[in-house]
């Protein structure tokens, strides 16, 4: 800014964790049920919730639910709802120090055995290792 020359080294910043905002979580879907449905997971991912549960609030049958959730986001409501609690078990395990058990309470995970299996298939890393992992930069 004052007249010296810039260098040309490449600066290279290492991504962390890319982690879903509710900001950036947008969907375009078909039907208005399944909007609900998509938008009460989003609402009380923490709360042991099931599949019929989630289609009543969207006003269909759990046959539809299931056959609209394949269509237009080609997953099952169940694993769409582990999706959603894996994404915040992400974000908080970045933003956070707290006990990955709590997490996975908070996160509603119904025991402390269920998070680590389902965060190693998505990762193929437990999640405390995952941590460190992103908060290293990596």
């Amino acid at each position: 800014m004052e007249g010296e020359k810039l260098s040309n080294e490449r600066i290279v910043v290492p991504v962390r964790g890319v982690v879903p905002r509710a900001s950036s979580d947008m969907m375009a879907v078909s039907h208005p049920g399944i909007e609900m449905a998509v938008e009460m997971i989003k609402r009380r991912y923490p709360d042991d919730i099931g599949v019929g549960e989630i289609a009543e609030a969207a006003g269909i049958s759990r046959r539809m639910l299931h056959y609209l959730f394949a269509d237009d986001l080609r997953r099952t409501p169940a694993e769409y709802l582990r999706q959603v609690r894996l994404n915040e078990v992400k974000r908080r395990l970045i933003e956070t120090d707290g006990k990955v058990s709590l997490i996975a309470v908070e996160c509603g995970f119904s025991s402390n055995r269920n998070l680590p299996r389902s965060f190693v298939r998505e990762t193929g890393t437990p999640p405390q290792a995952w941590r460190t992992l992103q908060r290293a930069g990596g």
